[in-house]
């Protein structure tokens, strides 16, 4: 799979396409012709440059043509120019941000207009690759990924795409292996065997360690199959017997507390939440260990695992603070349960079945 990505599309957009505070609905008859593409009750002004048109468009010149290509320059680069170009970078972020979310420089239908150019120049690019044969799978925000073109086709797309529109599409990277689950998340196998997660959940940093271990060592059972179709199907195989394994760990009791623990943020003040009836998981934490005489507050991270449910002064309680656990305690079905789930957005895609738990007698005997 070969990713493009567009190099600050939005700032591109803002510059090339003339978007600015002045420039939107102008009262030039001649330049309400100019409409922006599916919002054509608007048009862009076509007889003088707004400012922050040519702002955005000089600073994205100048990191994209100055800084950058001096910090990928194989010796050592120059740290003045690295520090420029992500101090540029910073500021190229934020340009549509500021558009809809900062006070006295909001502008709602600026805001519109950068986004649909945004939105006009990835389809457009997406119907380009496939009137070109490259058989786009999916493209998001920025990107392009092309299901196995030649080096050939795609820097023939970059060059239409950046000859029909004056923006960037850079060469990101290749993916021998590339499963994509829902929007915005995905996992890729690079040629040399290393993996790229992109949004996840059984990656992110509150999921346990136990989970996120045996998601690496699924990942590197399919970096095996990267070479041909053959070796990809016995490699998911392996990874079903992967999980089986940890599942049988899971129920022999033998994973550590602290890889089975869940770390989560609380967002709200737990004295507060505390007089609630329901307890969320991190909440019920946050009493235990208020009760222990540590009492935790807004901001804070809490660990927990997963128990069996039990009473305790009236509340109903289905996790402890690891601190406070054993591994007796542990309901490993319901460990069990997370994990396949954590699981399904990235086996889904590939039909990898992960065998369930016994939901009959029969089953059992």
């Amino acid at each position: 799979m070969h990713v493009l990505d567009f190099e600050s599309l939005y700032p591109g957009c803002i510059g090339v396409f003339n978007l600015s505070y002045e420039t939107i609905q102008c009262t030039h008859a001649e330049c309400q012709s100019n409409q922006i593409p599916g919002r054509t009750e608007l048009h862009v002004c076509k007889k003088r440059r707004g400012i922050y048109s040519a702002l955005v468009g000089a600073l994205r010149d100048l990191r994209l043509q100055i800084y950058k290509p001096e910090t990928r320059k194989a010796d050592k680069a120059d740290g003045n120019a690295l520090a420029a170009s992500r101090v540029l970078k910073l500021f190229l972020v934020s340009c549509y941000g500021v558009t809809i979310r900062i006070h006295g420089l909001a502008s709602p239908l600026l805001g519109e207009a950068i986004t649909a150019y945004g939105r006009y120049v990835l389809q457009s690019t997406w119907d380009l690759a496939k009137t070109m044969g490259l058989a786009p799978k999916y493209g998001d925000t920025d990107s392009v990924f092309l299901d196995n073109p030649s080096e050939e086709a795609t820097w023939k797309l970059i060059q239409e795409v950046g000859s029909r529109f004056r923006l960037q599409l850079a060469y990101e990277r290749v993916y021998s292996v590339c499963v994509l689950s829902t929007v915005k998340a995905y996992f890729g196998i690079l040629p040399n065997g290393d993996p790229e997660i992109k949004g996840l959940a059984i990656a992110k940093s509150n999921s346990p360690r136990f989970f996120q271990k045996t998601f690496q060592q699924c990942l590197t059972q399919l970096a095996e199959g990267r070479h041909s179709p053959t070796d990809f199907e016995i490699a998911k195989q392996q990874m079903s017997e992967i999980v089986s394994e940890a599942v049988q760990r899971l129920r022999e009791r033998t994973v550590s507390l602290a890889n089975l623990e869940y770390r989560v943020e609380l967002r709200e003040d737990p004295y507060e939440k505390l007089t609630s009836k329901r307890l969320p998981q991190a909440y019920q934490t946050a009493w235990l260990l208020t009760k222990q005489g540590k009492a935790p507050i807004r901001g804070e991270m809490v660990g927990f695992v997963k128990v069996f449910p039990f009473r305790l002064k009236g509340r109903q309680f289905t996790v402890k603070p690891t601190s406070q656990a054993n591994l007796k305690e542990i309901d490993v079905d319901d460990y069990a349960l997370s994990l396949h789930a954590s699981l399904s957005q990235a086996f889904d895609p590939m039909n990898i079945k992960l065998a369930t738990n016994p939901t009959s007698l029969s089953d059992f005997i």
